[in-house]
This record gives C-alpha cells, sequence and structure tokens, in this order.
C-alpha cells in the first residue's frame, strides 16, 4: 500500500460492452469512443448473470443525457436521478419519483448483466418494447436463468400509431456444461466484486411489481 492509494479510483467498468437496441437497425449496438460511433454486436448465445434497475433518458431543458445510480430493488433502494450537465432532478423510491422521472425525460431501464459465451461481461441497457419482450420471457422461466444460455431467436415488428418499431425476441438455446459453470461462476463473483463487494444477489421480481404495464413505452 501507498499513500498515492488512497487517492486512487477504486471504480472498475464491470461489462465490456454496453448494449442498446436500436429499433431501426434491428440490432444491438454500443458507442465506442474511440471511433465515435455505434458498433452493432451480434452477442450470440450469453448467460444472464444478475439485473439492477436505473434511468436513463436525454433532457430536452438542459440539452443533455440523464441517468442514476443502479439499485437492485425499487421497493428498498434509493434512486439518484441527474443529467451529465450535473442538474439534479429527483432522489428517493421510484414509485415516489418517476413522475418528475419522466416529466424530465427519464425512461425506466433495466440493466441486464450478462457473460458471453467467450467468457466476455456485457450490459444489455433494456427499456420500452425491449424490455417488455425480456420481462415476458423472464416471468414464468426466470429459474432457467442460471443454467441455459439465451439467444436472439428473431427480431419482429409492431406498430403503434404511425410508428413502426422492431424489437428482439429471447429464447433459451441449451444447457450449460460444467466447464462453462465453473466460467460462469468466476465471472459472476468477479462482477459482483466490482458492483459491490458487500452484496448478494438476489431475486429481483419485485421490481417487475413496481412497474406499471403504461411505463412501458414503444
Amino acid at each position: 500500500m501507498s499513500r498515492r492509494s488512497e487517492v486512487a479510483s477504486s471504480y472498475e467498468k464491470p461489462a465490456e460492452m454496453y448494449l442498446e437496441w436500436k429499433s431501426d437497425d434491428k440490432s444491438f449496438s454500443y458507442y465506442d469512443k474511440a471511433q465515435g460511433k455505434n458498433i452493432t454486436v451480434d452477442p450470440g448465445k450469453f448467460l444472464f448473470l444478475m439485473d439492477r434497475s436505473t434511468i436513463k433518458g436525454w433532457s430536452e431543458a438542459d440539452q443533455s443525457g440523464i441517468y442514476s445510480n443502479e439499485v437492485k430493488n425499487l421497493s428498498t433502494d434509493d434512486l439518484n436521478v441527474r443529467t451529465f450537465s450535473g442538474k439534479a432532478i429527483a432522489s428517493g423510491k421510484y414509485a415516489d419519483i418517476k413522475e418528475a422521472i419522466q416529466k424530465a425525460g427519464g425512461t425506466f431501464t433495466k440493466s441486464i448483466y450478462a457473460m458471453m459465451d467467450d467468457g466476455t461481461i456485457i450490459n444489455f441497457q433494456l427499456r420500452g418494447v425491449s424490455l417488455r419482450q425480456w420481462m415476458d420471457f423472464t416471468a414464468k422461466s426466470r429459474r432457467r436463468l442460471p443454467d441455459e444460455w439465451i439467444t436472439i431467436a428473431s427480431v419482429e415488428e409492431g406498430k403503434k400509431g404511425r410508428v413502426t418499431f422492431s424489437f428482439p425476441i429471447f429464447e433459451f438455446s441449451g444447457s450449460l456444461n460444467s466447464k462453462e459453470g465453473d466460467l460462469a461462476d468466476q465471472q459472476y463473483n468477479e462482477l459482483k466484486r466490482k458492483i459491490d463487494p458487500s452484496e448478494r444477489i438476489a431475486d429481483n421480481q419485485a421490481d417487475q411489481e413496481v412497474i406499471a404495464d403504461d411505463e412501458i413505452d414503444f
């Protein structure tokens, strides 16, 4: 240990890529800062590791992105929602501040941490119709998530008013073998260490009870 270690940043990026669904492109992509553009990614088969809840969005008033901390349980954990320009939007339990969040331009987002088959940890930032598909997919199959690979089986289209949109269809794609299971345990423990060394993963079923259907926008 040295004196410099007292002021060194302890933050470690939990995931290699943060993927968002791009409806027009019908694919997931992430923003590559070095290239200054979005890079399309086919995640292939991936394994669920853990999920958290957060807020993302855009403030027209501040012309700035909106973000918050990630929480494990919407009913008991406080969200601190801000803009990247430094403006505080709201702080507290989601049910108490959701109107202020939505008015500011924020959207409920599910942060899904997963492992690709080569061990790479990625993150899916799901909201809108892609989040609805994920919630429908896991509603009756959550117990299968620790032991089975998932793939994007297909892409479907929908329409709301004059707006046409696309969304991914998730499906299970086979069980892990013992070697893959060992790798998943290793990557899960590493991910948990980066996010919070003291916490244990818990079922987030309570979050699904907090989110109303009319909050899942298309």
